[in-house]
């Protein structure tokens, strides 16, 4: 059996993790910082453990964009972390943990994502989500740091 792929991505941001984790947290936002999500509807839930997210997403395929539209779940875990999966037909999940340690005057903000997909897609599916989480860091820092 073989272990699902991860990549991690880390970014240093000049803000405190409260407000770096505070941010991310709210995924209505994302279509601002994710380069593949076009729109971010909050869904509601009995449950309030967690928050769950539509996300429509256009996603390059050579000179093409597919639409992809897929739910995604966050919730704060009891250290104050986050955790996320995002589900995908077909067959494809994302889990997200994201950590956000305090840094000389900032926050190393640091994702470990795994993600699971039929075998046909694996590798694109990550090297998507390895380019796109590495963009979106990069917009998190310019966007906080510019507060």
């Amino acid at each position: 059996m073989t272990s699902e792929p991860t990549f991690t991505t880390e970014v240093y941001i000049q803000s405190t993790p409260e407000r770096v984790l505070d941010f991310l947290a709210d995924l209505s936002e994302h279509d601002k910082i994710h380069p593949l999500i076009v729109s971010v509807e909050k869904l509601d839930l009995p449950d309030e453990k967690f928050q769950r997210y539509r996300i429509t997403d256009r996603v390059p395929m050579g000179p093409f964009k597919i639409k992809a539209v897929y739910e995604a779940d966050i919730w704060r875990t009891a250290d104050g972390n986050l955790q996320s999966i995002a589900r995908q037909s077909p067959g494809i999940v994302l889990h997200n943990t994201t950590t956000a340690t305090p840094k000389g005057d900032g926050t190393l903000l640091c994702e470990v994502v795994s993600v699971k997909a039929p075998s046909l897609l694996r590798e694109f599916t990550l090297r998507q989500a390895r380019e796109s989480h590495q963009k979106m860091f990069e917009r998190v820092k310019a966007y906080l740091e510019s507060e």
